[in-house]
């Protein structure tokens, strides 16, 4: 009995330990940034435009439910509970591969930014967007030229609360130096929003592109107020370098 309450306690102990870990893991892309290095756009031609390829939306049962299930993961292992039952049965995850009604996420994004920038970022260059998306693991930077590349890192469904996705924006150098980085989560409860699994995936998923539109607006209004105000601080502290000394 006295070995069942330690290896309960320890359970439990661990469990907070790896929820508190596995909370700032998912937080961090959000907190991403790197401001654009340069003054001005001139120079960073030939640019490209790539993209990855977005992963499943992923959906699950109950709140906090990434970081319980790499707990129940590891736990599980540790101590031969089966990850699926028992202690970790009330949280588990799903894909939507191949949804025929879910839009790409990552699609979105480009077609959204590539309109946008141009208008609102001053001389931003022309780019070549390419169209298909690269795999993660096998994607090598183009030293021929700049690249900025999307990358919807994570896309989570709770079956109660609604949707978070996170999103990062890289742009590299030709020696694959990175010289501009934002990443953003887009939280529907920032805005008032609250839908469950049912209300998104309703009516051939409705619910769920009416946040998609509005998570790519935040999202590329987010990256582009974010290297237009780079420009302009590394246009003052060019103007008045004792300011930031």
């Amino acid at each position: 009995m006295r070995k069942n309450l330690q290896r309960f306690l320890f359970l439990i102990l661990l469990a907070i330990f790896l929820l508190q870990g596995c909370s700032t893991m998912l937080q961090g892309n959000a907190q991403i940034n790197k401001p654009y290095i340069r003054q001005d756009t001139a120079g960073i031609v030939p640019l490209k435009l790539v993209r990855f390829e977005t992963p499943p939306v992923r959906t699950y049962r109950t709140g906090h439910l990434v970081a319980a299930m790499v707990a129940g993961v590891v736990l599980g292992g540790l101590i031969g509970l089966p990850v699926d039952g028992g202690f970790f049965g009330y949280v588990s995850a799903f894909s939507e591969p191949g949804h025929p009604d879910i839009p790409d996420f990552g699609k979105l994004l480009v077609d959204k930014f590539s309109a946008r920038v141009k208008k609102e970022i001053r001389q931003w260059p022309d780019m070549a967007i390419v169209q298909q998306p690269v795999k993660r693991e096998n994607y090598l930077n183009d030293m021929t030229a700049y690249t900025v590349e999307i990358r919807v890192e994570d896309i989570r469904i709770e079956m109660t609360s609604g949707i978070i996705i996170e999103s990062t924006i890289f742009m590299t150098d030709r020696s694959n130096n990175t010289i501009w980085e934002k990443g953003y989560q887009y939280d529907p409860s920032h805005f008032n929003r609250k839908n469950n699994y049912d209300t998104l995936m309703d009516n051939n998923c409705k619910g769920l592109k009416e946040e998609y539109d509005l998570a790519v607006e935040k999202t590329v209004s987010d990256w582009i107020t974010h290297f237009n105000d780079s420009l302009s601080s590394n246009k003052q502290i060019k103007k008045n370098p004792s300011l930031f000394e």
